[in-house]
């Protein structure tokens, strides 16, 4: 059974911080991975790991860009890359294949410009 993980971009601060389960009785996220104060959970784009890693042993997030892949997303109930153009299913396929062969270079909310 893998562990589920999440990171979350916390909007206001524009910073990644990670944290495990999601816990928020009162609107906001605790003092997680070193975190000074309290996040308000409204402020937060939060993303599950996938369970796959690159090939460089980074796990891999939605919101993740990869080489050759594109962004990675959560749709129809499993861990799949947004693709411009090609074959969607084909897509889908080849990132469970080959995500452990490809790298992360970034993400969409620190890196928007890989997306251009």
């Amino acid at each position: 059974m893998r562990e589920i993980k999440f990171r979350a971009w916390e909007r206001n601060q524009k910073r990644m911080i990670q944290f495990g389960l999601f816990e928020s009785d009162y609107g906001y996220l605790g003092n997680y991975s070193g975190l000074d104060e309290p996040v308000m959970a409204d402020n937060l784009e939060v993303m599950q790991c996938t369970g796959l890693k690159d090939k460089n042993g980074k796990e891999i997030y939605e919101g993740d860009i990869l080489e050759n892949i594109s962004v990675v997303c959560f749709q129809r109930g499993r861990f799949q890359p947004i693709y411009d153009g090609g074959d969607a299913e084909e897509m889908e396929d080849e990132f469970y294949r080959f995500s452990s062969k490809s790298e992360v270079i970034g993400n969409i909310y620190e890196n928007p410009e890989l997306l251009k």
